[in-house]
């Protein structure tokens, strides 16, 4: 079974998940699978409280919890919408050979509860490109 409850078998997307106010959920470690990692989060409803999504990063031979990949860069919810985030090199301390979601719910209200979804990640690979330009007025 997989991390949202379901029977997806997916590790790293989560159907039509409940939480309550002021909880922190750690998905499961899914493996890398390209430099960088577009991951969309769709808050289908609330009542009183945000969803802040951030993704962590690890070794395949570390057995600590991970390290955040870039503070500043999260998934932050707090009306109904869905939303977009990419993490990769250019990002924080890139991603290691792991990857996982933590999940934090907000503090509001004391009734706050957030219902959401995570949609399978896009993973794309970094492009350095060196092109030549030309000089002023000049042509290839």
């Amino acid at each position: 079974m997989s991390a949202c409850g379901c029977d997806c078998e997916e590790p790293d997307r989560y159907v039509g998940v409940l939480l309550r106010r002021g909880t922190t959920v750690y998905g499961p470690w899914f493996e890398r699978k390209a430099d960088c990692i577009r991951s969309t989060v769709d808050l289908i409803a609330f009542s009183g409280i945000d969803l802040t999504v951030h993704l962590m990063t690890k070794g395949a031979d570390d057995d600590t919890d991970g390290d955040e990949v870039d503070s500043t860069r999260t998934i932050s919810l707090s009306t109904v919408q869905r939303k977009a985030q990419d993490w990769g090199p250019p990002t924080g301390i890139g991603l290691k050979q792991r990857v996982r979601y933590k999940i934090v719910t907000g503090t509001g209200s004391l009734t706050g509860w957030v219902l959401f979804r995570v949609l399978g990640p896009c993973w794309f690979d970094t492009v350095g490109v060196n092109v030549p330009w030309p000089a002023a007025g000049g042509g290839f």
